[in-house]
């Protein structure tokens, strides 16, 4: 799923900008979430390309990066399943 991620951010940069809303809307209110609210911040703040570096990341941290990481938009459901589907 990470990948087809990948892949839109790169193809249409506007999507960070949905992510960003998402940022704002349900991460900075919360607290608990501060600490992923400021690296995705920081994150978000890339260039695509970089972005999507840190999304591919093998390493502890990058696991952090996609199990924090906010919504993107783009993906309906079907295609989801169609996603994980394929990688099965």
């Amino acid at each position: 799923m990470t990948e087809e991620i990948c892949r839109r951010i790169l193809l249409d940069p506007s999507l960070i900008d949905v992510a960003r809303g998402h940022l704002e809307r349900f991460m900075d209110p919360d607290p608990h979430q501060a600490p992923y609210y400021a690296m995705w911040r920081d994150l978000l703040d890339l260039p695509p390309a970089e972005l999507v570096e840190h999304l591919l990341e093998d390493s502890p941290r990058g696991d952090l990066v996609r199990e924090t990481m906010p919504s993107f938009g783009g993906i309906q459901a079907g295609e989801a399943m169609e996603i994980i589907r394929k990688i099965l």
